[in-house]
């Protein structure tokens, strides 16, 4: 029951975090 945006940053959020952990 989330919208795209939030979701879309969630995902920014995780793809970014992964990345910075790299």
């Amino acid at each position: 029951m989330t919208p795209p945006a939030v979701e879309e940053t969630n995902t920014s959020s995780a793809l970014r975090n992964s990345r910075s952990v790299r």
